[in-house]
């Protein structure tokens, strides 16, 4: 893996969204100077593996290189374009990394690296693993945009609705469920809420393919839309609506 001070450029790896950052620390011209190369992974109750699956929680990524309690440097990097400064800290034992994923002022993911020692010249490389820092869960699940459906006569006759799992907070991790409901008109939010329930599948994890089969509809055009909801409590959060699908039924 490169680094190239002073490119501001975000680096990409299959399964790991990577920043990479070396951070300013004070002295001369003489003092011995090494870089640190920050990796971020995003936990939650699954592993994401694709870049993105923050939008709509983390607006910026707040790090800081800190050694004996104190704060040796810092910079804020956007989230979206994963973009941070490449600087430079003194060479020397005894530094971690804090990184804060930022919802406007709050501090919506945090985790910090362990012990690392910076070497004279040499690029450090520091894993941190960005858990929920909240203690309330505040974040509803993305809303479905891809809601597709298609009426099937074989070998079971139903309404075949397919899209792809959002998540439990925005798009990370596995939500709790899915509320499909199917009325004779478009719905709105009010008609949503008035509309015929399905009992609707499990979600699976971020990004995964759903695929439901919804019997027993009566003859005509029927419109299909549905919810996700996490498990927060006592009251779950709530997506938006999903698109809109309408098949005329035989």
């Amino acid at each position: 893996m490169a680094w190239r001070r002073g490119s501001g450029a975000g680096v990409r790896a299959a399964g790991l969204a990577l920043a990479g950052l070396a951070l300013l620390g004070c002295g001369g011209p003489e003092e011995r100077t090494g870089d640190i190369a920050v990796t971020l992974r995003w936990l939650g109750p699954e592993t994401p593996g694709t870049r993105g699956v923050l939008s709509g929680v983390v607006d910026d990524v707040r790090l800081q290189a800190r050694r004996s309690g104190r704060v040796e440097a810092e910079a804020t990097c956007a989230y979206e374009d994963y973009a941070c400064d490449l600087l430079e800290v003194a060479a020397g034992s005894g530094y971690s990394v804090l990184a804060e994923g930022l919802d406007g002022e709050l501090v919506a993911f945090r985790g910090e690296s362990a012990s690392l020692t910076v070497a004279d010249g040499q690029v450090t490389e520091a894993v941190v693993s960005l858990a929920p820092a909240y203690s309330v869960d505040i974040y509803a699940p993305a809303a479905v945009d891809d809601l597709a459906g298609v009426w099937t006569a074989t070998p079971i006759s139903g309404l075949e609705l397919t899209w792809h799992a959002t998540g439990n907070d925005a798009w990370l991790g596995r939500a709790s469920t899915y509320d499909v409901r199917w009325s004779f008109s478009a719905m709105d939010e009010v008609g949503f809420e008035g509309a015929n329930v399905v009992d609707g599948p499990t979600p699976s994890g971020s990004g995964a393919a759903e695929r439901f089969l919804l019997r027993g509809l009566p003859s005509g055009d029927v419109y299909v839309r549905l919810r996700v909801l996490d498990n927060a409590t006592p009251t779950p959060n709530k997506s938006g609506l999903s698109n809109e699908v309408m098949v005329t039924v035989p």
